[in-house]
């Protein structure tokens, strides 16, 4: 197994097993406008942005580019270009969805890159997208937006979850049974994903910012913006989140590992380290490129 991760401008994939770096696509010619990369769910591809406005599939076994299209150019815009702000690939594959500066989510088949579905979300600028785990559903929005949830085949607009301001990346369960979110206030939501009804409201000892869950769906765990701990962990039923702290280390992310004993975390400058559910331990840290 492999994941892949931006760094600088370059594209770096390690080794899930070993932690060491795989290959790495050194600086690219899409220099500081790169920001935004996904990978295929089924197959070795990913997706990045190019030249700001662009959308390109990559061989992820060699960088090779297999297709590329402008995504968000738009009119309106004054230099005529909107930049691509994300991506996501649905959970079988079969689509990628990306969103842009020019007020705009555009649905993609996977392989083609022929488009195949528009919209316009309340959030200018969609900062996060996210599908849900059947793949029917699409989440998107910003910090100055509610979430909102769409069907995917139609762009038909399902809820928009107004009452909580400020969300920050809200993510589906594995299972697809709820939905989690920050918000900059200190809290963290738990929806039901079928009602969207709030299930549960954390409130940790420091603020949450990003959240993922485990493999499992059993718990989340979470990056913490303030306090001296590091990293939380909340196990659904519980009424109260276990931080963990590593030598003063804050991450700016964190991910789901295939197994549920285990999670990650990312900095731009201090790599990435895999946790323990368990203990809370590091078990390992996985290198950054020598030449960064």
């Amino acid at each position: 197994a492999e994941f892949a991760a931006l760094h600088g401008d370059s594209i770096v994939v390690w080794s899930a097993t070993t932690g060491s770096i795989s290959r790495n696509s050194g600086p690219t010619d899409s220099g500081p406008s790169l920001g935004a990369l996904a990978w295929h769910p089924t197959s070795p591809t990913l997706a990045r942005n190019v030249d700001a406005n662009s959308i390109a599939l990559l061989s992820a076994a060699d960088f090779t580019e297999l297709y590329r299209v402008e995504a968000h150019a738009d009119v309106r815009m004054d230099d005529a270009s909107a930049r691509v702000r994300h991506l996501a690939f649905s959970p079988d594959g079969a689509l990628l969805a990306s969103s842009g500066d020019d007020h705009r989510v555009l649905v993609w088949d996977a392989t083609s890159l022929e488009r195949v579905a528009e919209f316009e979300p309340s959030a200018p600028s969609p900062a996060w997208l996210a599908f849900s785990p059947d793949g029917t559903r699409l989440l998107s929005g910003d910090l100055n937006s509610g979430p909102e949830i769409r069907e995917v085949a139609t762009g038909k607009l399902i809820a928009t979850l107004d009452q909580v301001k400020q969300a920050v990346e809200p993510r589906w369960s594995p299972d697809g049974t709820l939905l989690a979110f920050s918000d900059w206030a200190g809290q963290l939501h738990v929806y039901d994903a079928a009602s969207l009804t709030p299930s549960a409201v954390i409130r940790p000892s420091a603020r949450p910012m990003y959240c993922e869950w485990l493999a499992d769906s059993s718990g989340l765990v979470m990056t913490l913006e303030t306090g001296s701990a590091s990293v939380g962990l909340w196990h659904l039923g519980d009424d109260d989140v276990t931080t963990f702290t590593e030598d003063g280390y804050r991450p700016e992310a964190v991910y789901r590992a295939a197994d549920p004993a285990l999670f990650y975390t990312a900095t731009s400058d201090e790599g990435i380290f895999e946790w323990s559910v368990a203990d809370g331990r590091v078990t390992r840290r996985f290198e950054l490129p020598a030449w960064a």
